[in-house]
């Protein structure tokens, strides 16, 4: 009984090892494309003629980076803070709403008012305990 006991549990950390590898390959993958991604918007802020969603751009260039910078910090300490998806699932959507809103239908418009008010609701309500989780 003990030798079985023991034998599941070394599958168990083989399968949790696989697991945080698979992961972190994913993560890797999703920070290649992110920086990517990072370097045609630069490229096309400052290469491309039509300035028109300048702002846009650099705006949602921030949040890339702040994206990046979260996915650096859980490589670190394979830990992410609540506050900080929070905090992008609150800008993320109200930036494409304050700056180009141009570019979406309005019953796009609306979904993101809504996540982006949710979310706005759910942080202030939930605050103290947020900051207790990430802590």
């Amino acid at each position: 009984m003990k030798k079985n006991f023991s034998q599941y549990y070394r599958h168990k950390n083989y399968f949790i090892l696989l697991f945080q590898f698979l992961i972190s390959v994913l993560l890797a993958f999703m920070i290649i494309l992110l920086v990517i991604f990072i370097g045609q918007k630069i490229y096309s802020l400052f290469m491309v003629q039509e300035q028109r969603h300048f702002i846009h751009d650099v705006v949602f260039l921030i949040v890339l980076i702040k994206i990046l910078l979260l996915l650096f910090s859980y490589f670190k300490k394979h830990y992410i803070s609540v506050k900080y998806i929070m905090e992008i699932s609150i800008i993320a959507p109200a930036i494409e709403i304050v700056f180009a809103s141009d570019t979406h239908p309005p019953f796009t418009l609306i979904l993101f008012a809504v996540f982006t008010l949710s979310n706005l609701l759910i942080y202030i309500l939930f605050q103290e305990k947020i900051k207790k989780i990430g802590s």
